[in-house]
């Protein structure tokens, strides 16, 4: 509470009154964009998961590094159990995330929508190099369920693939999950320290999301003073990477922590300095969880917003441009058809004089009122079209109003043609008559159809 000047007390909205009210805009934010989305055919996914995480609490938090930093040992050590698959190669190849559950279980979803349920001990046919190779199953998530304390309260943790690894598409994977995560534990090695690749990738993954822990494993592998040395050039790295002093890096031995959780030995747990990590991550997840969660939320939200405006955008230029281009392309039409109606009387030198008064004084007449009439008609028609609404990408409104334009021409053309060239025809009868009289009416090469059945 706080006093006003004339004393009276007023309540200031605590903070839960306040990410409440802000937790409700952006779920409302979320669920709209959705729709935009659905409207022009646009994947809605994205929107709806992030809604889906906001209204259910679930928080996302991201394991990530290059290839062989430890990053599904580290996983197993904060459950608490050898359950995610490890080995001497790079391994991981497809995201698998861990959520809260009674009972251990594991399903796969697959590319094309399909969810197929699996035994805890196939996890390696499906998230690993081995088993899947170039993610020949075309698999784009494993999900599993573990009763770990670490996992209550809607937290999730996701293994990810290597970046930097020989497979290419690994470091693909780890690029396009990112954006799904609400924060991120990212993992450097104590030998050797952070390399330029990992340094690269930290500040490409850094806006997507909103809380960043740095853990420095394996420091088992080397001396103390060598230790602290990797750690001092590892920190120094990353503030200048981020821009911020002060950052904070957690240095433990993943491999230390599960071992001896599976053992029950506190001192090997103190040893490998986990526990410390461990009540860090578990007082932001009592504290700031929800904070972080609204802010990821925002971001995402932000960054769909942002696709819709680019995709709105270019829709407007390709419109513009089609548009523009299709009354030209109507133009130049038109002018051919000028043209051909011109040539149809090249050959006939005898009758020159006269085919070209008939020229100025018949067709040249009737085409120019077609083409006025016509091209101000396309024109108003694509301009009516265009403005309808629809679901189409770019390219499929491009070819739908090409092809909406090119059936108006068509139309336009049946019923004047046959018109145009009986009228063609009578006149020309007229002409033949008051050239020759008694000169039987004939064909000449380039005449159209219609003209050779009239004059034969």
């Amino acid at each position: 509470m706080e006093l006003t000047d004339d004393h009276r007390v007023t309540t200031v909205p605590s903070f839960q009154d306040r990410s409440g009210q802000v937790r409700v805009e952006l779920l409302d934010i979320l669920a709209t964009i959705g729709e935009m989305l659905d409207e022009i055919g646009l994947v809605s996914e994205p929107a709806r998961v992030a809604a889906d995480r906001l209204l259910h609490n679930r928080f996302d938090i991201v394991v990530l590094g290059q290839y062989k930093r430890g990053k599904t040992t580290f996983i197993n050590a904060l459950l608490g159990d050898d359950l995610l698959p490890t080995a001497i190669v790079p391994l991981t190849n497809i995201a698998t995330r861990v959520r809260h559950a009674t009972q251990p279980s594991a399903r796969v979803t697959f590319l094309d929508g399909q969810v197929q349920e699996i035994p805890l001990e196939d996890l390696p046919l499906y998230t690993t190099e081995k088993g899947n190779p170039g993610n020949a199953k075309r698999v784009l998530l494993v999900e599993v369920e573990f009763p770990a304390t670490a996992l209550r309260d809607g937290t999730m943790v996701t293994d990810t693939p290597g970046i930097a690894s020989i497979f290419e598409q690994n470091t693909k994977a780890a690029m396009e999950y990112i954006p799904q995560a609400d924060a991120a534990i990212f993992l450097v090695n104590a030998d050797p320290p952070i390399s330029e690749a990992e340094r690269a990738f930290l500040k490409e993954v850094r806006p997507y999301l909103a809380k960043l822990f740095f853990v420095q494993n394996k420091i088992d592998q080397v001396s103390p003073e060598d230790q602290e040395e990797s750690l001092a050039f590892t920190r120094a790295v990353i503030e200048e990477t981020m821009g911020d002093h002060g950052i904070v890096i957690y240095p433990v031995s993943a491999r230390m922590a599960l071992e001896a959780k599976l053992a029950q030995d506190p001192e090997k747990l103190r040893l490998s300095r986990f526990d410390q990590f461990e009540r860090d991550l578990h007082g932001f997840l009592q504290h700031s969880k929800g904070h972080a969660l609204l802010a990821s939320s925002a971001s995402k939200a932000t960054r769909l917003l942002a696709s819709l405006k680019s995709r709105a955008e270019l829709e407007r230029q390709t419109l513009e441009m089609d548009l523009a281009d299709l009354v030209a392309k109507a133009e130049v039409f038109n002018r051919h058809l000028d043209n051909v109606e011109r040539a149809r009387f090249e050959d006939k030198a005898v009758l020159r004089a006269q085919v070209g008064r008939l020229v100025a004084e018949f067709i040249d007449a009737r085409i120019e009122a077609f083409q006025i009439k016509n091209l101000l008609r396309l024109r108003a028609a694509l301009a009516a079209h265009a403005r309808r609404p629809h679901r189409l990408s770019p390219l499929k409104f491009k070819e739908a109003l090409r092809s909406h334009a090119m059936d108006l021409i068509k139309e336009s053309l049946q019923g004047w043609e046959g018109a145009e060239e009986e009228a063609l025809a009578q006149a020309l009868r007229g002409l033949l008559r008051r050239a020759s009289p008694t000169r039987p009416m004939r064909c000449w090469a380039g005449s159209p159809p219609t003209a050779r059945r009239c004059l034969a």
